[in-house]
């Protein structure tokens, strides 16, 4: 149901593309958006693991077969790796997503919960999870990208591998749903989609029980409800957010200092972070 290109076209090119393996073709009557376009995906699928394709990256042929090696304990639930970034004309630009961000660690073992409520490490392109997994998480919550939440799903009760070297060629450019701060233009912005989108994700895993499952929960909800009421003038709930700084110190340390400049100074500061600088 995309509104850019016809579904003619689209069915010609896969089936131009896709010449070795056998596929099918499910269109919805309306244009649900990403997270519920994946969400049915993983309902249809029969395999024993599933790789999740986004439209304008480029996987290594090895990928697939390099990953499925990586399941060498029964306790693995997920496996994923590095990327090249590539632009729009699919010249590499960098070796590793660390390059474009710059705070951005790939984690591997077990206990990643956590990390993982506070922000994605995963990039779901390069994933490959056990399709029973996968299968128990539905349904997605529409507060998450798909592949943040299947991380996190993932985690709570099994261990991440990670592929180190890059197997999936990472297109970057303006309009990735996923670039950093893409929607964030002014303070406003800010809120809804860093503060006030974190807060009521908290809230809906909270509605699936992921409090039980996951002890710094609660610190989490604590730390989050206190950034919206900063954000709105509780000056009080500064003194939360740095008791819980730990759970992301940068974002605590931007929050606390930079919300109360005045709009040309975060304005920079936001520049400075969208291209890397700081």
């Amino acid at each position: 149901c995309s509104n850019k290109v016809s579904f003619e076209e689209i069915h010609a090119c896969i089936e131009e593309c896709i010449t070795r393996i056998p596929f099918e073709v499910f269109r919805n009557e309306v244009n649900t958006g990403s997270t519920k376009a994946f969400e049915k995906l993983t309902t249809l699928a029969k395999g024993e693991y599933i790789a999740y394709c986004d439209q304008d990256d480029v996987w290594r042929e090895d990928k697939i077969e390099t990953l499925i090696g990586c399941f060498i304990e029964d306790k693995i639930n997920l496996v994923y790796s590095d990327v090249q970034l590539i632009n729009e004309r699919g010249e590499i630009t960098a070796d590793s997503i660390t390059a474009l961000r710059k705070r951005h660690l790939l984690y591997e073992g077990s206990g990643l919960a956590e990390k993982l409520l506070i922000k994605n490490f995963v990039i779901g392109c390069t994933m490959l999870i056990k399709s029973d997994v996968a299968k128990s998480s539905l349904p997605f919550i529409m507060e998450m990208v798909h592949d943040h939440y299947l991380a996190l799903m993932a985690s709570i009760d099994g261990e991440f591998a990670l592929y180190k070297n890059p197997l999936v060629f990472y297109r970057i450019h303006e309009e990735n749903q996923t670039n950093t701060l893409t929607r964030v233009k002014n303070k406003k912005d800010y809120y809804n989609y860093k503060i006030q989108e974190f807060l009521d994700r908290i809230l809906q895993l909270e509605k699936r029980n992921i409090n039980e499952k996951v002890p710094e929960f609660s610190s989490i909800r604590e730390w989050a409800k206190a950034r919206t009421a900063y954000y709105n003038g509780d000056v009080t709930q500064a003194k939360t957010i740095w008791k819980y700084r730990l759970l992301d110190y940068n974002i605590s340390l931007f929050e606390l200092v930079m919300l109360k400049m005045p709009d040309f100074i975060f304005q920079f500061a936001l520049n400075k972070i969208k291209r890397g600088k700081i």
